[in-house]
């Protein structure tokens, strides 16, 4: 169980996976496919049910093409 906090940064978080995708074009099926992962399991993250896996992180930043850091500005 998350706290309320962490629970804000995860929804944020997921905010951005989200709008980063769109901005790309690409549905979550496409991106769990580039994840190696399921359009359920995209959905969660963008939600801020879950939180992610640094390996995650890291393919998430190769397929966005975009520096790491981007995904932390302004989550807290």
């Amino acid at each position: 169980m998350y706290s309320k906090q962490e629970q804000k940064s995860l929804i944020k978080f997921g905010a951005i996976i989200r709008k980063k995708r769109i901005d790309l074009k690409i549905t979550q099926a496409q991106l769990a496919f580039e994840l190696g992962t399921d359009g359920r399991h995209i959905r969660r993250i963008e939600k801020g049910e879950i939180n992610i896996s640094y390996i995650t992180l890291l393919k998430l930043v190769d397929c966005f093409e975009i520096p790491i850091e981007d995904f932390f500005k302004n989550i807290r």
